[in-house]
């Protein structure tokens, strides 16, 4: 009599494992908090020198050892998820002057931070990224000590834990530390009266 062995697969044998490194078994993560984050830039806009806003999305996660991820989203990557609702994105631009402005650096429109003096659109490399060591108050390593101001939102989901590479894998995400965020007041929603939607959040995107 023979044995036969036939190889172990994700998809044939358990959702819990890698495609692309079956053996492996994939970061797994649960929500528990969300909310909007924002500080004074220490840099000022590039191009007229105003102390613009800088501001992101946290969101909270624990893994499956209940250890705590802060994790900085940039408005570009929410956008292309297609997470914010048009509300949503009216109101961020009216009071933080994040818009859709075209990069020449990008070569493409995108949601972005823009100085609310002189209207130019702050990379976001700069902002998510120490980019050529000019990054602003949540990547440059210089302003470590500033506290972030975190105003809570809505829990984007409360589905079972999964994995959430949009938060971990996308280039401009990053960690930031639980020391440095600070409770503010919760973000005060207003949709316009006739919306049929009361939530800064999508309710067809799925996280």
């Amino acid at each position: 009599m023979s044995v036969q062995f036939r190889p172990i697969t994700g998809r044939e044998d358990g959702d819990w494992f890698d495609e692309e490194e079956p053996f492996r078994i994939p970061p797994s993560y649960m929500l528990v908090d969300n909310g909007l984050v924002w500080a004074w830039s220490p840099n000022g806009c590039y191009r007229c020198s105003f102390r613009y806003l800088e501001s992101a999305m946290v969101f909270t996660f624990l893994d499956r050892w209940g250890y705590r991820h802060d994790r900085i989203v940039a408005w570009n990557v929410l956008d292309d998820m297609g997470f914010l609702s048009r509300a949503f994105k009216i109101q961020i631009g009216r009071e933080l002057s994040v818009r859709t402005n075209y990069s020449k650096l990008m070569g493409e429109s995108y949601l972005a931070v823009n100085c609310s003096h002189c209207g130019a659109i702050q990379g976001v490399n700069f902002i998510i990224n120490d980019y050529l060591g000019r990054g602003g108050v949540f990547s440059n390593p210089r302003y470590d000590s500033i506290p972030i101001q975190v105003k809570r939102l809505p829990l984007l989901t409360r589905d079972k834990p999964g994995t959430y590479r949009w938060a971990f894998e996308d280039p401009f995400t990053r960690d930031v530390p639980a020391r440095r965020l600070v409770a503010d007041q919760p973000f005060r929603f207003h949709p316009a009266p006739t919306s049929r939607n009361p939530s800064p959040w999508n309710p067809q995107a799925r996280p």
